[in-house]
């Protein structure tokens, strides 16, 4: 039974990687799924998520109610993020 758990729970994380993904702007003549723009005009690479060593990874920040205020985990709360921005 645990297996399934883990998959399922895999899953999902996922599911909210790919929403809060697709808040990132498009930026013309690049694969979508692959790059995007966060809110300050930085290149965020979607495989470079949690890689703080790639000049182009990402993560989630918590907008617009900071975690520190009381901000949730839920996707209307979180945004894509260049990780050297992520406070």
């Amino acid at each position: 039974m645990a297996p399934k758990n883990f998959l399922y729970e895999a899953y999902l994380q996922e599911q909210k990687k790919l929403e809060v993904w697709r808040k990132g702007r498009v930026i013309p003549n690049f694969n979508p799924d692959l790059w995007r723009w966060d809110d300050f005009g930085s290149a965020i690479y979607y495989p470079a998520y949690g890689d703080q060593s790639s000049p182009n990874g990402w993560q989630f920040d918590h907008y617009p109610i900071p975690e520190s205020l009381g901000g949730t985990d839920d996707v209307n709360n979180l945004r894509p993020l260049h990780h050297e921005m992520v406070i």
